[in-house]
């Protein structure tokens, strides 16, 4: 949890906000204000103030009852609309399609280098809202809005479009071959949508109806194993 006030240029915003923006461009009907719980919009409208987006699930857990969250599926699908949002974005500012910007203590603009985007810190910089620079300064994400407006809407856009880039039978195809790749380590529903939209530029919906007849990883603990002694007789 955080607690501090940011300063944030005119015409600019911080990396959540741009999330939380890219997806309610993409899913608007889902992101509609009376159709989300009271606390998870106290979430979401406080993230980068009150709290941190890398705990984001575990908030929405903890503070949205279980019976509320079961009887209101939309909870999940939204905190899914965000962690694509940071997937995508993360994408894009490490090819260079986007920029992510900064001020320095004497209120000068600078820009974060695309490479960085691919390392293992890319995803969590997003979360987190804040990047440690080579100087190893710790300096706030910040977004051009009119770039972030510009991208969610071709993102929104593309998301029609995909069964035109990638047919089904080559999804079919390559969901077979990751799945027998993997073997006994069945994947999430995370993982096998983050590979294959990754690959095929697949939807969640295109995922989930290639999971309908795959195996999936059991709920609840495995089975306890007997204990065996070997110096007992």
């Amino acid at each position: 949890m955080v607690s501090y006030i940011r300063y944030i240029p005119r015409g600019y915003i911080d990396s959540e906000a741009a999330l939380l923006r890219i997806a309610k461009t993409r899913h608007p009907d889902r992101w509609r204000s009376e159709l989300m719980h009271e606390k998870e919009t106290e979430i979401y409208s406080g993230l980068g103030t009150r709290y941190n987006a890398e705990v984001l699930g575990g908030l929405l857990r903890e503070q949205i009852p279980r019976a509320d969250r079961e009887a209101n599926k939309a909870i999940a699908e939204r905190l899914f609309d965000f962690e694509d949002a940071a997937y995508d974005l993360r994408i894009a500012l490490h090819a260079g399609d986007l920029i992510a910007e900064f001020v320095d203590e004497r209120g000068e603009f600078g820009w974060v280098k695309s490479e960085g985007w691919g390392g293992d810190e890319g995803l969590w910089i997003l979360l987190r809202g804040v990047v440690w620079l080579d100087d190893s300064f710790c300096r706030l994400t910040l977004f051009k809005i009119d770039s972030i407006d510009k991208f969610a809407s071709e993102l929104h856009v593309s998301s029609t479009t995909k069964r035109h880039r990638a047919s089904e039978v080559a999804m079919e195809r390559g969901f077979k071959e990751w799945r027998e790749d993997r073997k006994d380590d069945i994947p999430s529903e995370r993982e096998d949508f983050h590979y294959m939209k990754r690959k095929f530029g697949a939807s969640r919906d295109d995922v989930r109806e290639l999971r309908r007849t795959a195996p999936k990883l059991l709920r609840g603990r495995p089975p306890a194993k007997k204990r065996t002694d070997k110096s007992r007789t």
